[in-house]
């Protein structure tokens, strides 16, 4: 129930990232090794859910390991080898996944290392300070994750260890890294919850605690989850910076609303401010799934080009609802804070620009060449 009710897992529990689908693997993986005697079956699952959760998030290496070795100390010689085969199985498959996709085993692997290791690419999106993921927990839970992460280890009520050390294993390894993203701990937080649950159930039955106590602290959950999807923490902005979880961003909307518009042919997006690349706000080619060029206000500039010529080079304008007119454009929707501007009247066959590099691309040309990774780049000049 406390797994369930917590706002977060429900923000990220339907998320394709690496982060979430590794959790489940993890925690999986978690109840298996959890089994005293457990059957052949058991043994492949508990090692190939652990195996796939290394290979979908890296940094929960440290995790399978803490797994692999409380099965090692707890299990038949024979169950701990199967689990270790099917660990080995899914790391195999990854790299013969990489083998087709790729053209070379562990390729994927061999890039994240030499980006991240090599070449420090992760810290080029920002760094943070080693504690940060504390304070960021803090925020987000009013500070009551700290008390299963804390009496997860007291020996004396009776609770297992392992999700609270792989919790902590996921935090500390995380913190270490410059490079740092709330959602990259995410796997922490149904842990610790779990955790936290099994307190309780201790508590009632030992009669450290009574009904009445246990239903206050049940209500307290609740009341922070209520409040954390509200958007109403103190100090929550501070992490989830992009609004409330309930929240809906109008440019994700808007690039929904234009990738059914039949007559878009180019569009010239709006830019944020927040962000040193403007398609990073955007919904992107993933939200427009059209084959039409996207343009931004900056790079229009760079190329000498004015609001007077935008007829010729853009069918739809994306911008903020309080923006200047533009002759040829008329408001065709408004979504949040943004206003879709269709050209009106129609024209001719629209101009294809000629934009000059931007240093963005510079930068993902040095980092390929780095690699060793030949990017084809379509010139719109011939």
């Amino acid at each position: 129930m406390l797994i369930a009710g917590w706002y977060e897992l429900i923000y990220f529990a339907h998320k394709p990232l690496t982060e979430a689908v590794a959790t489940y693997s993890l925690v999986a993986s978690l109840a298996f090794a959890t089994e005293p005697r457990p059957s052949q079956r058991q043994a492949l699952c508990c090692g190939f859910f652990a195996g796939l959760a290394a290979v979908l998030r890296l940094q929960y290496a440290p995790c399978v390991g803490i797994i692999g070795v409380y099965c090692l100390l707890r299990w038949p010689v024979r169950a701990t080898a199967s689990a270790a085969a099917a660990g080995f199985a899914a790391a195999l498959l990854a790299g013969a996944v990489d083998r087709l996709t790729w053209g070379g085993w562990f390729e994927t692997f061999i890039v994240s290392y030499r980006l991240n290791a090599v070449m420090h690419v992760s810290e080029w999106f920002g760094t943070l300070p080693t504690l940060w993921y504390a304070g960021a927990m803090s925020a987000t839970s009013a500070g009551l994750l700290w008390l299963p992460l804390a009496l997860g280890w007291v020996r004396r009520l009776s609770v297992s260890r392992l999700p609270v050390v792989c919790a902590a294993a996921v935090l500390a390894t995380h913190s270490l890294v410059a490079h740092k993203e709330y959602r990259f701990i995410v796997a922490a937080l149904p842990l610790l919850w779990l955790t936290a649950a099994v307190l309780l159930e201790r508590a009632l039955a030992t009669g450290g605690l009574d009904r009445r106590g246990a239903l206050i602290g049940i209500a307290v959950f609740f009341a922070v989850s209520a409040l954390g999807l509200t958007y109403r923490l103190p100090g929550e902005a501070r992490v989830y910076n992009a609004g409330s979880l309930l929240g809906r961003s109008p440019h994700l909307d808007a690039y929904l609303a234009l990738s059914q518009e039949p007559e878009l042919g180019a569009l010239l997006s709006n830019e944020d401010p927040r962000f040193a690349l403007p398609v990073v706000a955007t919904g992107g080619y993933y939200y427009l799934h059209r084959p039409v060029p996207v343009y931004f206000p900056s790079e229009l500039r760079a190329a000498g080009e004015t609001p007077g010529s935008l007829r010729d080079i853009v069918t739809h304008l994306l911008v903020p609802v309080h923006a200047r007119r533009i002759e040829g454009f008329a408001t065709q929707a408004e979504v949040g804070d943004l206003e879709i501007r269709r050209r009106w009247p129609e024209r001719g066959p629209l101009r294809q620009l000629c934009l000059p590099p931007v240093p963005a691309d510079a930068y993902i040309d040095h980092l390929l060449d780095g690699l060793r990774i030949h990017r084809a780049r379509p010139d719109p000049c011939h």
